[in-house]
């Protein structure tokens, strides 16, 4: 089944999410593309990290805008996950180009968390660029007003749309006009839209719009996911939906 697995911040069933060893993990699993959330510092320093605090993931307090990338990158981001990953850094975008580097293969699914403007995505593009990691990449986001500034900044880089709702009825026009005025070539909804409109898969592909719905991980929920026509499944679990995908 040509079915896309993409790792959800990584291979975080098994890995401290969003750090190096999650991102090896889902290499080594068979991932084809990893999903990371980008976050700014205090400093102006993209960070990989979910939350907007530290707590859950980092082991202290501080809002992730308050703090330098220094300050983040002091923090230990593994061992909330096991003593394993004891010292396991917030990884800067830095630190994405250069594992990617080492890892031709793998494409990048990047989250801009919040609301970013267009000198601001400029700014997290360029190294992109710059490492000729461009065509390997879709920017995303749940913010029409940064899906615009990735447009506005990155046009040459696919971008695409986070969902968590259906379109409201009666919408439908003006919501893939957005698409299409942004140039997004993927709407990723929640898998909840699935059980509730399977038929929004077939409405995106229709315009040329790929779908990758998150986030799956389980076997009814991938089979139910393939059935209705999705290009891709994020999932906490790329190597056991790649197996899936392998022999379904």
């Amino acid at each position: 089944m040509n079915l896309l697995t993409v790792a959800h911040r990584g291979n975080s069933a098994y890995a401290p999410e969003n750090t190096l060893a999650a991102f090896a993990s889902a290499a080594a699993a068979g991932a084809a593309m990893i999903e990371t959330d980008l976050q700014l510092s205090a400093d102006g320093a993209v960070v990989l990290i979910h939350d907007d605090t530290l707590n859950r993931t980092a082991g202290r307090d501080g809002r992730v805008a308050d703090l330098t990338a220094s300050e983040l990158q002091s923090a230990d981001a593994g061992s909330w996950f096991s003593q394993d990953y004891a010292g396991e850094r917030v990884p800067v975008l830095a630190d994405l180009v250069d594992f990617a580097a080492g890892h031709p293969n793998l494409g990048w699914l990047l989250e801009f968390k919040g609301e970013w403007n267009p000198d601001q995505i400029a700014a997290a593009a360029a190294p992109l660029r710059e490492a000729g990691l461009a065509e390997r990449c879709v920017l995303q986001g749940f913010s029409p007003r940064t899906v615009r500034s990735l447009h506005a900044a990155a046009p040459d880089i696919e971008r695409g749309l986070l969902i968590t709702m259906q379109p409201v009825a009666g919408e439908e026009r003006q919501f893939l006009r957005f698409l299409t005025e942004t140039a997004a070539g993927y709407c990723n909804p929640h898998g909840g839209i699935l059980r509730s409109s399977p038929q929004l898969v077939s409405l995106l592909q229709d315009e040329g719009v790929k779908v990758c719905v998150w986030t799956l991980n389980e076997p009814d929920q991938w089979e139910a996911a393939a059935a209705a026509g999705v290009d891709g499944i994020i999932t906490d679990r790329p190597g056991e939906l790649a197996e899936w995908s392998r022999l379904a």
